[in-house]
């Protein structure tokens, strides 16, 4: 191949790379990473087809380069070579500090971030006001229940735990392989209850939950389940893991800009609300985390295998409990830091192979000081920015690969036409 087409191809690739490093802040790096994550299936699938088509059609016509052959071959083999994401964890540079007893997770399935905070989410509200809460928060991509939640209890991205799509068994080997964080709590003495959607039942295999209520529930019967596990285990430490799928199925059937939506949204506040209640009248609602996120948001009708914009990638975040600051706005924050968050505030290192960050922004300072929590942030974040750029870096090389591929058969399929 001559200079000239390798100029051609590279200058791309560098003006490119260049745009990426310019990029500021973690959470412009996780917006990309998504978007690229989209794209690069459906491009390696059409520069592999392309590939074989300009091939096949050069040879019948018994017109072809063999450099620009090999060179095809070799753009479409690298385009479809797996990467694998660097599995490690991320540094912890302060001690845990256990300031909470207990820990709830609570999902609303399916929950734009911008609908729900124009809702009549009055408890979220109160969490909010009393506690920290983000306006846009970003979910993992792919936008779909299973590795979102994967996610949300590993601290781990899709890239690690490898979870891509709503299957029960590939979520149970995630589960297994990877510590999540019943497993980090359940070897600590905590009891743990889940209830909600089937897959939740995935999250506690190995684990041996205290209680386990799944299947079609709606949210007020997951909240007499909620209550009925707080009530009973009120005196241990304890996880409760909290899922409600109406505002999902009315966002599938109605869109999300329907009332029903809407509804659907406030109707699950008002059942997390009870949880609060019982919380307070048992008396350990100051000792008890709550956090309460969405495992992804919803365009239309749809969040599946639609462009990864705001719509479908950033849900709301609501944090109450002791150990953060009140009324406060975090900004940069992922479902992958909550694990680690929880965690620190519990008393315990993050899951191991968690790539999320402790969200020490939110954290009051009379934890450890204002400038050791500061420390602490800016070394972390700086890891988190250096992680997820790496990631995206080879993501648009896959990508760039796959165009300069589709491209190149196109060429080779012009040339064998016009030597006819």
């Amino acid at each position: 191949m001559s200079k000239k087409w390798l100029l051609a191809f590279a200058t791309p690739a560098v003006i490119l790379l260049v745009g990426i490093l310019a990029i500021g802040g973690r959470g412009g790096y996780w917006r990309l990473n998504a978007l690229l994550s989209w794209l690069d299936g459906p491009l390696a699938s059409m520069g592999i087809v392309l590939a074989g088509v300009s091939i096949a059609y050069s040879t019948i016509k018994k017109r072809y380069d063999r450099t620009l052959l090999v060179a095809v071959v070799v753009l479409a083999v690298t385009s479809v070579a797996p990467f694998k994401a660097r599995a490690g964890s991320t540094p912890v540079p302060a001690a845990p500090v256990q300031v909470a007893r207990n820990l709830i997770m609570v999902t609303f399935d399916g929950v734009r971030a911008d609908v729900f905070w124009s809702s009549n989410v009055t408890t979220a509200r109160w969490l909010s006001e009393n506690g920290v809460s983000a306006e846009i928060f970003y979910t993992v991509f792919p936008t779909v229940t299973y590795p979102t939640h994967t996610s949300l209890f590993t601290g781990a991205t899709p890239e690690v735990h490898g979870v891509q799509e709503n299957e029960g068994d590939t979520m149970r080997i995630a589960c297994m392989r990877l510590e999540t964080i019943m497993q980090l709590l359940k070897s600590q003495g905590f009891r743990i209850g889940v209830t909600g959607g089937y897959f939740l039942r995935n999250t506690v295999i190995g684990v041996g939950g205290d209680m386990v209520e799944v299947g079609m529930l709606s949210p007020d019967k997951a909240a007499d389940h909620a209550i009925a596990f707080i009530e009973r285990y009120r005196d241990e430490r304890f996880f409760l893991a909290v899922h409600m799928a109406e505002s999902d199925s009315m966002g599938h059937l109605y869109g999300d800009s329907s009332l029903q939506y809407r509804a659907a949204i406030e109707f699950q506040d008002r059942q997390l609300g009870r949880i609060v209640d019982e919380l307070r009248q048992l008396g350990i609602l100051n000792e008890t985390l709550i956090l309460l996120t969405s495992d992804h948001g919803m365009m239309g009708n749809k969040h599946h295998n639609v462009i990864p914009l705001c719509d479908v990638l950033c849900v709301p975040l609501v944090m109450y409990g002791p150990g953060l600051k009140k009324g406060f706005k975090l900004e940069s924050a992922t479902i992958i830091d909550l694990a680690p968050t929880a965690c620190y505030l519990l008393g315990f290192n993050p899951p191991r192979n968690s790539e999320g960050l402790i969200l020490f922004p939110a954290l009051d300072p009379a934890l450890q000081g204002e400038d050791a929590i500061a420390s602490s942030w800016n070394e972390t974040y700086s890891y988190g920015v250096s992680l997820i750029r790496i990631r995206v870096v080879f993501k648009v090389l896959k990508c760039y690969l796959a165009v300069m591929t589709v491209a190149l058969a196109l060429i080779i399929i012009s040339r064998a036409r016009r030597k006819q």
